[in-house]
């Protein structure tokens, strides 16, 4: 658990230390449980007469982000995987699964920020900031960066961090690998319609 907290802020020291015997349950579990309560607690509403179909619903709705959100780690570790293979680093793609995990515990913030945010306006951050144009570029409660969520951007410094000690290449390499898919789910469809924990921060 502390691991978990030190991750945001000493991202390198925290996969140095795990490098060899990385764990992979407690970030993933604590992702996926996470997005999963703020998706339903975003979709439900349970003031209205049909309340039980509507949290019934929410949960359906949840579950599929929840595959969804699995489905992308799994497809983020396996480039990693790819990328050191390229880079002439020996690891296990389960290794990589796990150092996915663990850069992606900004997922978490995103989350609740979400549900913050919409709890609080009753709109999601992106209707919000919509007769605002000016605030795509600067952020409103600083949440995005030219369209690219907080909680990306903090995935890419832990992973440009955590590449560093893994593979022991420089940062421009490093920050090139990381980067990649940071930009392709930034300007994903799935991120615009807010399926995953990341883009639920916009």
């Amino acid at each position: 658990m502390n691991r978990l907290w030190r991750v945001l802020y000493q991202p390198q020291q925290v996969l140095n230390e795990i490098r060899d015997r990385t764990p992979i349950s407690l970030p993933l579990w604590v992702i996926l449980i996470a997005g999963f309560v703020c998706y339903v607690i975003i979709l439900a509403d349970f003031k209205g007469y049909y309340y039980f179909i509507e949290a019934l619903l929410s949960i359906v709705f949840s579950l599929r982000s929840l595959t969804l959100t699995l489905f992308l780690l799994l497809a983020w570790a396996t480039y990693y995987w790819i990328a050191s293979k390229l880079l002439r680093v020996g690891k296990y793609w389960s290794d990589w699964f796990g150092f996915t995990c663990w850069t992606a515990v900004p997922a978490v913030l995103g989350s609740l920020g979400g549900m913050l945010i919409f709890k609080l306006t009753g709109v999601n951050t992106r209707e919000l900031l919509e007769p605002y144009p000016y605030f795509w570029w600067f952020g409103m409660m600083v949440p995005n960066v030219f369209l690219i969520p907080i909680p990306l951007i903090w995935t890419f410094f832990i992973a440009v961090n955590g590449l560093k000690s893994w593979t022991g290449n420089n940062t421009w390499i490093c920050a090139l690998v990381a980067g990649i898919p940071v930009v392709v789910l930034a300007v994903s469809p799935a991120n615009s319609i807010e399926i995953f924990p990341f883009a639920l921060f916009r």
